[in-house]
């Protein structure tokens, strides 16, 4: 009777022993498939890498700086959605693959650069595969750039699985929209210390084009063509080919004339108050230094020749406004 009862037992024990293993290996393939989610807020990173660079909002809103974190991660590697929410973009900006996920609070997250498995419109579910990292990052090893976006602001994507490691700042930056302009456009030109009313090209009180041909890519915010990353292009573009004169939108004292990393050969002219701010504007990419530092301008001089100098990815003026040292479209300036 006793030997008849320990078999129930043992088989039982077996039973429960089997289903435990069965949950244990279930578990282990799982973790193998996906990432395991965070407990706390369901989500995890779209790659396992540690954070190379983290979240960095600049001073200044208008001013460049890293607006989501970098993870370490191989050449075709899988990258998954965070959490759940519908794609709603896949495909190329500025010359880096992109995908972009939408979530549930209207939030949207950005990778790059992935070559995308997903299709806009497509829902995906937290951990599932929206492509695979490629080349083309901007890290000096392969990593994926993830961002996060509520509206124009960006958030440390970090704390969308409960962390703020990767951040240097835990403050979000607000960013200006696109086609923002000073609310007060200049209508006089009024001469600083020593400097000249303005003379030369166009009327009194106004400022001109620095250069002819179409404007290639306004102020506002846009994909960086050469950096690939979403920020302020804080100045204006035109599209004139290389070797057309630039002329001084107005008269002024050229307080810097050199070269920069950035810029390229470059000129910058104060042109003293313009309607109680004080205004310089900028000319950039040229093609070689132009008129020197300290000397004084005329509206319509030629100050330099247009070129491709810099950060840049061919021939064109990159036409900036400082007001009162802060950027402005330039364009309400120019008659």
């Amino acid at each position: 009777m006793r030997g008849a009862l320990r078999t129930p037992a043992r088989q039982w024990a077996a039973t429960l022993a089997c289903t435990i293993l069965a949950a244990l290996l279930l578990s282990a393939i799982g973790s193998r498939s996906a990432p395991r989610a965070w407990a706390d807020v369901g989500v995890a990173p779209p790659v396992t890498g540690r954070v190379l660079d983290g979240f960095a909002p600049p001073a200044q809103r208008w001013l460049a700086g890293h607006r989501g974190v970098d993870l370490a991660a191989g050449i075709g590697d899988p990258v998954r959605a965070a959490t759940a929410g519908v794609v709603v973009f896949a495909g190329v900006v500025a010359g880096t693959p992109t995908v972009s996920v939408q979530l549930p609070d209207g939030r949207r997250t950005t990778h790059q650069p992935v070559l995308a498995v997903v299709a806009v419109g497509q829902a995906v579910a937290a951990g599932q595969i929206l492509g695979t990292l490629t080349a083309g990052s901007h890290c000096a090893v392969s990593c994926l750039h993830w961002g996060l976006l509520r509206g124009r602001t960006y958030e440390d994507p970090m704390s969308l699985v409960g962390s703020q490691s990767g951040s240097r700042t835990r403050s979000p930056v607000r960013l200006w929209p696109a086609g923002h302009k000073p609310s007060q456009p200049p209508v006089a030109l009024d001469a600083g210390p020593g400097m000249p009313m303005a003379v030369g090209a166009g009327q009194p009180g106004t400022f001109s084009r620095p250069a002819p041909g179409p404007i290639s890519s306004p102020f506002g915010m846009r994909f960086h063509p050469v950096r690939g990353i979403y920020k302020l292009h804080d100045g204006t573009d035109f599209a004139a080919a290389c070797g057309t004169p630039v002329q001084a939108a107005a008269t002024g004292r050229v307080v810097e004339s050199g070269y920069s990393a950035a810029w390229g050969n470059r000129v910058v002219i104060d042109h003293g108050m313009v309607s109680g701010a004080r205004v310089r504007t900028t000319y950039n990419h040229l093609s070689a230094p132009g008129a020197a530092t300290g000397s004084v301008v005329a509206r319509g001089q030629v100050i330099g020749i247009v070129g491709t100098t810099g950060f840049s990815t061919g021939c064109h003026l990159h036409f900036g406004l400082e007001r009162n040292g802060s950027l402005a479209d330039p364009m309400p300036y120019l008659r």
